[in-house]
């Protein structure tokens, strides 16, 4: 018989369309708001801007109680109760409690710190040593895992209108008049994406504008609109936070899906992963990363090729039918 496993906030890759043949038997709970939940005016269609609800709370406790889960996964909601967690214990003694974490950090996190006394494993998505070491001294079996999509979702035919798309802030602190950022690679970022904008028709796209004082911001977009937004550029961005290894956010995963030609601040060990001019450029300097969007603006077949490879390269590795395959994996591991 399969062991039973909850998740809160549901995800595409634990749904029956690639559960049939899967080692486990899933049960999803809302444990927030309906979906869209609105971020400043904006449909997110994700779990992230979930604030957890009584029927969300009462939901889960009537999951856990009717199926004896193996493990629970979850990630941190807006109003997460550590109760519900320890109650989950006291209910089903032997039960794992998984939390993902994406989140780059170099000191144990307040969302992972909370949960503590009450975890067994943590997922993140770089293999940094530092990280592992940080969350294996603290008592936590830590594994890379990183965001997938739907390899069926049609890619929407948009004009490109930019040349560039970059989502997301760079962190400058509010109200901070000396340039400080929140991440190491703030300011990188910011001196990055400033040139971009001042050299290339650039598409923005961040919620807490004051950490672009200097450059114009469209709104912030959501999946699956982000795919949408970026393919309206002809080129992808991307510049880290924080340089560790194989650190492949959402924004990486999903640029690679988008149908476009990627361009990123190099991520320690990519060449694990891509080739260097095949799959999409990396750079090490601000003024080689502007040279090979200008080389990529020139040369449309160039654009082409390397967005193609991508996308197949990202189909192939990256769809959630594979993220199903890894987790499992790793439930294998954390339940022994």
């Amino acid at each position: 018989m399969k062991e039973n496993i909850v998740i809160l906030h549901p995800r595409e890759w634990a749904t029956a369309k690639y559960t049939k043949k899967a080692r486990f038997n899933y049960h999803h709970v809302n444990i927030g708001a309906p979906i869209p939940k609105k971020r400043n005016g904006v449909p997110t269609y994700d779990g992230y801007a979930e604030v957890v609800t009584g029927e969300g709370k009462l939901h889960f406790r009537e999951v856990v109680k009717a199926t004896k889960p193996k493990a629970i996964l979850f990630w941190m909601h807006a109003g997460f109760p550590m109760s519900l967690l320890e109650w989950a214990k006291n209910t089903v003694p032997n039960v794992k409690i998984i939390q993902w974490y994406s989140n780059h950090r170099f000191q144990l996190s307040g969302a992972v710190a909370k949960a503590l006394p009450f975890l067994d494993a943590l997922l993140m998505n770089n293999d940094e040593p530092a990280q592992v070491k940080m969350y294996r001294n603290n008592n936590l079996k830590a594994y890379r895992f990183w965001d997938g999509f739907e390899i069926d979702t049609p890619l929407v035919d948009v004009p490109q209108d930019y040349d560039c798309f970059f989502g997301g802030h760079s962190y400058l602190r509010k109200g901070v008049s000396d340039g400080k950022f929140r991440f190491p690679n703030g300011k990188y970022r910011y001196n990055f994406i400033d040139a971009v904008a001042k050299r290339f028709k650039l598409a923005l796209h961040a919620a807490d504008v004051y950490t672009w004082p200097d450059i114009k911001t469209m709104p912030q977009v959501f999946h699956p609109g982000y795919t949408t937004a970026m393919r309206r550029a002809k080129v992808t961005l991307n510049v880290n936070h924080f340089d560790f290894l194989h650190a492949y956010t959402r924004r990486t995963i999903r640029s690679i899906h988008a149908g476009r030609a990627h361009v990123t601040k190099y991520i320690p060990g990519m060449e694990d992963h891509f080739v260097n001019g095949k799959h999409m450029f990396w750079f090490n300097t601000i003024d080689e990363g502007l040279n090979q969007i200008d080389r990529l603006l020139k040369d449309k077949p160039l654009r082409e090729r390397m967005a193609a490879a991508a996308l197949a390269l990202a189909r192939r590795e990256h769809g959630f039918e594979q993220r199903l395959i890894q987790f499992e994996d790793i439930l294998e591991d954390v339940c022994i």
